[in-house]
């Protein structure tokens, strides 16, 4: 994953290894992006508001990065995130590159 200003924090650095390990959506990921274009960004306020709406969303825990899975109009999906637990910041796995 790439050593951009977010991923300079010790603590994304480390959800980033885990999601690594831990996750086979990285792998995807990786099929499509190299790792250095990959890293944890703040989720958009609009789109925390869109999740936040749905009556079957909860927060994730502060710890280790999760998948978010969502049903869609045209299919489902899922997104990688992780709880910051200094700032209470929502973060997503994105492409930078």
């Amino acid at each position: 994953m790439t050593n951009s200003p977010d991923n300079e924090d010790p603590y994304l650095a480390n959800a980033a290894r885990i999601a690594a390990v831990q996750y086979e959506l990285i792998p995807w990921l990786t099929g499509l992006w190299q790792p250095q274009e990959l890293a944890f960004r703040p989720l958009p306020e609009e789109m925390l508001r869109i999740l936040e709406s749905s009556p079957d969303f909860t927060m994730p825990d502060a710890g280790e990065p999760t998948i978010l899975n969502f049903a869609a109009e045209n299919g489902e999906g899922g997104m990688l995130v992780v709880l910051h637990p200094a700032t209470n910041v929502l973060y997503a796995m994105v492409p930078v590159g």
